[in-house]
């Protein structure tokens, strides 16, 4: 009895010793069940949101982690993003210093795409039912990778990558080659691409002209390109991707390649800079050729679907212009944010977490459902698909 009256008052007066001993105790079996399982937190009368919207930031060259954690954190705590809305970070090996033409490589390999497949399939299991893809700089070749069409020798075609199959195609877009894939486009599993925003895009302006676009608006219709014409960054990167990777024998990926069908008579490209969208943003429109093709075959409502603001022009007489006064402008809005100089300073590539302007709008953007930009405040329009910011430069004055 003495030993029972001990054990009781050992229980009673020290707490971390019964914590000790029941600790070493044999676990129930309820006890078993629940350390084979997760574990989760429950809250009583808590309804969940029905629909899940996630927010996937592609970083650019050179950004490590812990950089792009704060840059981005930085980025949305400056926002009125929903609370809604999950926010996630695709961070892909982007090398640094002079590995940026390994890096390009690696942002646009078949080991990054399968990565960004596992995560949007990832995404769709945990409820995800709507995706905003945010890109900058190099992170664009990344998305685009994963995107890409299929196509045969010939240039044809011939289906959506597995990355796009996971989305809906675009309510209002149309391909008479694309009977078997609008079969299964709206199945109830995939979900729907609400916005695909590139800041400051690293990417060839005749690679997303000819093939690039068409594999962002098959899921998405609301598109939009931040660029910056005195971007310093983007003007390295064009001389090197179009003087210093010829010399040294670099061969681009196939979704960087003006074109799939490689002509013997034109395999040099040559050594000339090779412009990127981020900088050239009065160059995004689609080339004559691809408006004649579609007009012969008869397509030319598909092809109008493609045009910003489904400009009403003859196709024909615009197809055969040479002087460049009626240009098939790609249906997505162009933001030039050249005129802004607040917290933009330098190399003008990484304003996106640091400008008011920039910042408020990129909220609205993202907080609106993808509304377009003509209907957004604080942008002016300028000509094509090429918006400004209702802000006068620093340098003006009464």
């Amino acid at each position: 009895n003495s030993e029972e009256e001990e054990e009781e008052e050992d229980e009673v007066g020290n707490g971390n010793q019964i914590t000790g001993q029941q600790h070493h105790k044999q676990p129930s079996d309820i006890q078993q069940h629940s350390m084979r399982n997760a574990v989760t937190l429950r809250v009583r009368n808590w309804v969940p949101y029905m629909y899940k919207e996630a927010l996937v930031f592609f970083p650019g060259y050179n950004s490590s982690m812990e950089y792009v954690l704060k840059s981005f954190g930085q980025f949305l705590a400056m926002t009125r993003v929903s609370r809604h809305v999950y926010p996630f970070v695709y961070v892909w090996p982007s090398s640094y210093n002079l590995g940026y033409l390994y890096a390009s490589k690696i942002s646009a390999s078949d080991i990054n795409e399968e990565n960004v497949l596992k995560m949007v399939t990832g995404l769709m299991d945990a409820g995800i039912t709507k995706v905003n893809f945010m890109t900058h700089s190099m992170g664009v070749q990344t998305l685009l990778s994963a995107l890409r069409d299929r196509h045969n020798e010939k240039g044809e075609f011939i289906g959506r990558s597995d990355v796009s199959m996971c989305f809906q195609m675009a309510q209002d877009f149309e391909e008479s080659t694309e009977n078997e894939e609008r079969k299964h486009g709206q199945n109830s599993n995939q979900i729907v691409c609400k916005s695909i925003t590139l800041l400051n895009p690293d990417f060839p302006v005749k690679a997303f002209c000819k093939r690039g676009f068409l594999s962002l608006r098959r899921i998405c219709q609301t598109i939009t390109v931040v660029g910056d014409r005195n971007d310093r960054a983007l003007w390295w990167s064009s001389l090197i991707n179009g003087v210093a990777a010829p010399l040294l024998g670099v061969e681009f990926t196939e979704v960087l390649k003006p074109t799939i069908i490689v002509d013997p008579e034109h395999e040099d490209m040559g050594r000339t800079l090779m412009e990127r969208i981020g900088r050239s943003i009065d160059k995004l429109y689609l080339e004559n050729e691809m408006g004649q093709e579609y007009h012969q075959s008869g397509n030319d409502k598909a092809f109008r679907r493609l045009l910003f603001n489904k400009a009403p022009i003859d196709l024909e007489k615009a197809a055969s212009d040479d002087e460049g006064k009626n240009r098939f402008w790609m249906d997505m809005d162009v933001i030039d944010m050249t005129g802004l100089d607040t917290n933009i300073k330098g190399m003008r590539h990484s304003g996106f977490g640091l400008n008011p302007m920039l910042l408020r709008d990129l909220g609205e953007l993202l907080s609106s459902g993808g509304k377009r930009a003509i209907k957004r405040s604080g942008l002016l329009y300028r000509e094509g698909n090429v918006f400004s910011y209702a802000h006068a430069p620093s340098f003006v004055s009464q």
